[in-house]
């Protein structure tokens, strides 16, 4: 990492610990998706099917318009997938009568944009909402729809800046807290979306991130014993005014302990895919019952990063489990008949190639070290690259 690099880390790490100047947030108002991405930041894959409550929602803004004079910086409707709600025109009007003032965005994948009524694109009008689309690697013209918007439509289009080609693990999420005294503070202050552009909002809560937000969804789809939404948002009913709320929304919370945190140029990257609501898509892996059943169930080809301490408890406790390691990868040079318990160990510049059917285990106290390593696994075509967690 460069010192530039590093700077650039601690100032906006600095940044988590300071209150925003002014609102702006996020709402899921449709928690399911008519897409099924693997790795969704948001856990739709997971969700059920479920619709925001226009009574709930309309109490909750006009809460929220109070504490903040009626002025946001922006709103942005999401899900899951927002043009799902059957009463998103009644969304509009109520996010624009409890916010004269602000930025109100519709964020979406764009299917269903040429099934949406002519009376949808007349409140988009009315209501000045902006039209975001998300580009995938799917079959639909995201740039023909570009120009129907703002030309034949006469609303504001504002593509992502980004390419959906690729999805990411933001954060692959322990299920037991790690050892040490101020992990939480350690992982908000190195979080790119703590206290960020995905503030959310949620039955009368506000949360610093869109984790923390959705949460339930992977702990009921897995049975997770994690800290749940009481713990982790902001009452937005139990604050005095605007600045308390935002003070309150820079600060770790208890599940700030549970990320695997890395930075966000360099994080574990994969090929878009459809879910399989796999557990390690968004998952580290322990050593559980569940993850050995796993790799036994699913005979994997594995691979361990890593031919430190971590690597070596790594590989003794997969091999006392009946479960073989192919090699131990380090991105050094490694000299001739190296080995780690009798496994070889490989530079990640000597391996050819992998199979789909692989699963890469990093194993690195380090989480510096996390940053460099990750977009190498990333690219050399694993099925899958999880950290590892539960060592000591």
């Amino acid at each position: 990492m460069t010192n530039e690099e590093l700077l650039m880390l601690i100032e906006r790490g600095i940044s988590n610990f300071v209150p925003q100047k002014e609102l702006r947030f996020e709402v899921h108002i449709v928690e399911h998706c008519n897409l099924n991405c693997k790795q969704c930041s948001h856990f739709s894959p997971l969700a059920e099917e479920s619709y925001i409550d226009l009574g709930e929602y309309e109490r909750d803004m006009r809460r929220l318009s109070d504490l903040f004079d009626g002025r946001m910086s922006t709103v942005q409707l999401l899900g899951g997938e927002p043009l799902l709600h059957p009463e998103i025109n009644e969304i509009m009007r109520i996010t624009r009568e409890t916010f004269p003032i602000g930025r109100i965005r519709v964020v979406t994948n764009g299917i269903l944009l040429p099934s949406m009524s002519d009376e949808f694109w007349e409140k988009c009008r009315e209501y000045q909402v902006e039209i975001s689309v998300s580009p995938y690697p799917i079959n639909f013209d995201y740039k023909k729809w570009g120009n129907i918007i703002e030309k034949e439509k006469g609303v504001s289009y504002t593509p992502e800046a980004f390419e959906r080609g690729r999805m990411f693990k933001l954060y692959p999420i322990r299920t037991q807290r790690e050892p040490g005294n101020d992990n939480a503070r350690r992982n908000y202050f190195n979080c790119v979306s703590a206290n960020s552009n995905c503030i959310a909002l949620n039955s009368g809560r506000m949360y610093t991130c869109c984790t923390a937000a959705n949460i339930s969804h992977l702990k009921k789809h897995f049975n997770l014993d994690l800290p749940g939404s009481e713990l982790n948002g902001v009452d937005i009913y139990a604050v005095k005014d605007g600045a308390e709320l935002l003070e309150k929304l820079a600060k770790p919370l208890p599940l700030c302990e549970y990320c695997d945190v890395v930075n966000v140029g360099k994080y574990i990257s994969s090929d878009w895919g459809v879910s399989k609501k796999d557990r390690y898509e968004w998952l580290t892996f322990e050593f559980k019952k569940e993850d050995i059943d796993y790799l036994k169930e699913k005979n994997l080809e594995v691979y361990v990063f890593g031919a430190g301490s971590w690597g070596v408890q790594t590989v003794y406790r997969l091999q006392k489990a009946g479960i073989a390691v192919k090699n131990v990868l380090t991105t050094r040079s490694v000299e001739e008949g190296r080995n780690v318990l009798g496994v070889p160990v490989v530079c990640t510049d000597d391996i050819q190639s992998v199979s789909k059917s692989s699963l890469c285990l990093v194993s690195l106290l380090s989480p510096v070290m996390k940053m460099e390593v990750y977009p190498t696994l990333s690219n050399m075509g694993f099925g899958d690259v999880v950290p590892v967690s539960g060592l000591e």
